[in-house]
């Protein structure tokens, strides 16, 4: 006689199952290199230019290279900003009327996640305002490409303050 209790089959453990995929992958790290190196150009080549305006003493000349580089590079940043920030703010919006939360929360809970937005918005910002502040103090040497970059800097928080006191809005 065979002892069939010895030749029980043990059932195979179950293979666990594989995390959902996440809606949208998360930038790689070079892509968050890149960018940091980005905004890190686009700071220092305002920094040195308003140093350059505010230790001068006669009119600043910038030759076209330098003017379509800092003009590129700031519109760049400041047309990805203002895109990312109004995306971050619609969604915050929408997401006041189904969560309950105040607009200033839903917003802060959206931008969590994103270091890197964070950071392009608050360089713009600094920058921005250090040119319109250096344009304002040396708007007579200071060359054109200021002027146009400290309005481009205005609209662009003008933007921003639109977006959260906008008619009708229920106050947070």
């Amino acid at each position: 006689m065979t002892d069939h209790s010895a030749m029980q089959e043990t059932p195979e453990p179950a293979e666990p199952a594989e995390p959902p995929e996440p809606a949208e992958p998360p930038p790689s790290r070079l892509l968050l290199y890149v960018t940091g190196a980005f905004l890190a150009l686009f700071a220092l080549l305002w920094v040195v230019l308003c140093f350059r305006v505010l230790t001068s003493s006669t009119k600043v000349t910038l030759s076209d290279a330098v003017v379509t580089t800092a003009g590129f590079i700031g519109t760049t940043v400041a047309t990805g900003t203002a895109s990312v920030l109004g995306i971050t703010i619609k969604g915050a919006s929408d997401s006041t009327a189904h969560s309950g939360k105040s607009f200033a929360q839903a917003t802060a809970d959206a931008l969590a996640d994103s270091r890197m937005t964070v950071a392009g918005v608050l360089t713009y910002l600094c920058v921005g305002l250090a040119v319109l502040a250096t344009w304002l103090v040396k708007g007579d040497i200071a060359p054109d490409l200021f002027k146009a970059f400290g309005l481009t800097v205005l609209g662009w928080a003008g933007g921003a303050f639109g977006a959260v006191f906008k008619a009708g809005a229920p106050s947070s």
